[in-house]
């Protein structure tokens, strides 16, 4: 993409990431690994992840889901009362992770609130700083820590079985969504809340990995950008 076709000031800062992770810089933080660069550059740059696109973007990032089919991830989750869920946990928990998962009823979203902006992908666990919330159709409902350590690492064998090459994917465990950015973008939410399954490739190493994209009626949205009846945002940072 060039700087020349129109992006957020977040989408060009992005692009300058990428830019400069392209460059060997020799000794320049050469203790550190490229991922902790992107992180550091991240902060400098005061990057907020969670940020509005055009519905165009979003549309491509959508339509790269086609690549991860051998999933057969829903299209979109719908989520009733999400705002209630919000408001009981934003102003407590700095953050947000939503974890992919599976059970029998396919693929759907866990939610898990707590103060971390980092959680644990290897060894998951959780503590009684957790809220957790399962997408039960398209209700979120709590549920308990191991029956979320269950659903997560069932998705994770569900990614496994794929065999994507991983020269040219890469694994989404969970998306952090800041609290912050909650309270600073959303006056409020709808009665149901429409999340769209989407790919986009990691700014750090060019992989595609699953994301997730917010549709939401722009008489929701403080300072929407766009004109249309509909916003789009990216979610937040794609971990691990």
């Amino acid at each position: 993409m060039s700087l020349k076709q129109k992006m957020t000031p977040a989408e060009k800062k992005l692009h300058l990431i990428e830019l400069i992770l392209k460059i060997d810089f020799g000794n320049w933080d050469r203790d550190k690994s490229k991922n902790s660069r992107y992180e550091k550059l991240l902060s400098l740059l005061k990057i907020d992840l969670n940020e509005e696109i055009e519905k165009k973007v979003a549309e491509q990032e959508v339509a790269k889901m086609q690549d991860f089919a051998l999933l057969n991830s829903p299209e979109y989750f719908l989520i009733h009362d999400i705002g209630n869920v919000f408001n009981a946990n934003i102003y407590t928990s700095d953050y947000l992770h939503i974890y992919f998962v599976y059970s029998a009823a396919g693929v759907s979203l866990l939610f898990r609130f707590n103060g971390h902006p980092v959680n644990d992908s290897q060894n998951i666990t959780f503590s009684a700083e957790d809220t957790i919330y399962m997408l039960e159709g398209e209700y979120l409902k709590e549920i308990l820590p191991q029956d979320a350590k269950t659903c997560i690492e069932a998705f994770a064998r569900l990614y496994n079985s794929g065999n994507f090459d991983q020269n040219k994917f890469s694994y989404t465990q969970y998306i952090t969504f800041n609290s912050g950015n909650i309270k600073k973008h959303y006056s409020s939410f709808p009665v149901v809340t429409k999340f769209l399954a989407a790919a986009k490739n990691d700014p750090v190493d060019g992989k595609l990995r699953q994301n997730i994209i917010l549709e939401i009626p722009t008489l929701h949205v403080i300072n929407a950008e766009t004109s249309l009846s509909e916003a789009y945002f990216n979610i937040g940072n794609m971990q691990p």
